[in-house]
């Protein structure tokens, strides 16, 4: 049976560094090894400077560290996307109309799948 991935894998990147929570604080610029027990534990939503460091310190891009999150977000945008092309259908046809019907296609189709 297929698993959905976590919301965050920090814990794994910061262990196959074999860093301490305080040294990647420290890294990170996040102060405490409390605030990155939060990131890990997902008590806490890093910022995005803080998810950009994350992603300079382990050379994971966020989207991969944060995957179960990423997923989430992805699935919200493409269901608002497909709400979006409804709307410019009954806007009628034009030009940018075409062009933004076929963006927004584009970005509902990406998630159309489930993740396993």
């Amino acid at each position: 049976m297929p698993s959905n991935p976590l919301d965050s894998y920090l814990r794994m990147h910061r262990r196959r560094t074999a860093l301490s929570q305080e040294e990647v604080a420290f890294l990170i610029g996040a102060g405490t090894a409390g605030t990155v027990a939060r990131y890990e534990l997902g008590r806490r939503e890093p910022s995005l400077d803080t998810a950009l460091a994350f992603e300079a310190l382990f050379k994971t891009p966020v989207a991969e560290i944060f995957s179960g999150r990423f997923n989430k977000v992805e699935q919200s945008v493409a269901t608002r996307a497909e709400e979006l092309i409804a709307e410019v259908r009954t806007a009628g046809i034009s030009p940018s109309a075409t062009a933004k019907l076929q963006a927004l296609r584009t970005v509902a189709a990406q998630s159309a799948v489930p993740s396993l």
